[in-house]
């Protein structure tokens, strides 16, 4: 007699939805990094022109290079707040996918571990059910006898 898990069909959806979930994550896990990337770029372009501004400052410089600069400053920081901004928004939905995933792996292993207990139920029945054959061949032998 074949075991016949009663809730394989929820078992199997499950662990496509998992499989599935973990590809998107993957995407936006890329894109997490991608992000975390170009912050890290601006931040030092960023510092890199402060740095080169306090420089010039050891020197003569015009006003109208300072302003430029200045401008160049704020640009990058307006950048880097955007960036920032798009990088919680990902690092928030990649926390939501954690979240999920854990979820559905805790889900998956409660019918593994139910899919185990029937199974070793089953078992457990049909060696009881031998037991009982192996008795009653044994009591029908010595009748015989």
């Amino acid at each position: 007699m074949a075991f016949e898990f009663s809730l394989e069909r929820i078992l199997n959806l499950a662990e496509s939805e998992k499989s599935q979930l973990e590809i998107e994550y993957q995407a936006v896990y890329q894109l997490f990094e991608q992000l975390a990337h170009r912050l890290f770029q601006l931040i030092e372009k960023k510092n890199t022109i402060q740095s080169c501004l306090q420089e010039k400052f050891n020197e003569s410089i015009s006003i109208h290079q300072i302003t430029h600069e200045l401008d160049t400053i704020d640009l990058f920081d307006r950048k880097i707040q955007e960036q920032t901004k798009q990088y919680e928004e990902v690092k928030q939905r990649l926390e939501k996918f954690q979240d999920i995933l854990q979820a559905k792996n805790t889900e998956i292993k409660k019918y593994e571990r139910l899919k185990q207990s029937q199974l070793s139920r089953l078992k457990i029945n049909q060696k009881k059910k031998e037991l009982q054959k192996m008795d009653e061949t044994g009591a029908l032998r010595f009748i015989r006898q």
